[in-house]
């Protein structure tokens, strides 16, 4: 939290939450509740969101990467691709950028498997959207992975 939270200078930040929370009273940072559905349809609901709202590009990450650098967040809010994607070790990714959304970017994406990232780019670019891929990062979802922490 604390590394995003520094980036406020550089983007306007937003905490988007399953449930309320009142957890990291120390950032002051707007909270939102997210959009119900998939993983996809929460994803696409607020990007657009964003993007409608003016933003130039819109970033989500994933709360399952803690250590992730500075520079792998500040690659997707500068990237000029309509879609940059963060990927993760595990064949995921920790991170979207966006600058254009399109109904369906996100359909027929395998979530919570190896083939999440290959399935998304596909889906975009079968929408028109043009995607790059960034640096790879790792995310925690197993105690292998919690491991990794401990080597940061």
């Amino acid at each position: 939290m604390k590394t995003v939270y520094n980036l406020r200078d550089e983007a306007q930040l937003e905490l988007s939450l399953d449930t309320p929370c009142a957890a990291w009273p120390e950032f002051p940072i707007p909270r939102t509740i997210q959009h119900e559905g998939n993983l996809g349809v929460r994803l696409y609901a607020a990007l657009e969101r964003g993007l409608l709202a003016g933003h130039p590009n819109v970033v989500i990450l994933g709360s399952d990467s803690p250590t992730l650098p500075v520079e792998y967040i500040r690659w997707l809010l500068n990237c000029d691709a309509d879609v940059a994607l963060g990927p993760t070790l595990d064949g995921g990714y920790y991170g979207i950028g966006c600058r254009r959304v399109i109904p369906g970017m996100f359909a027929g994406v395998r979530w919570s498997t190896p083939d999440a990232l290959r399935d998304t780019i596909t889906s975009n670019e079968d929408c028109g959207l043009r995607c790059v891929v960034g640096p790879e990062w790792f995310d925690v979802d197993t105690l292998e992975d919690l491991g990794r922490i401990k080597n940061r």
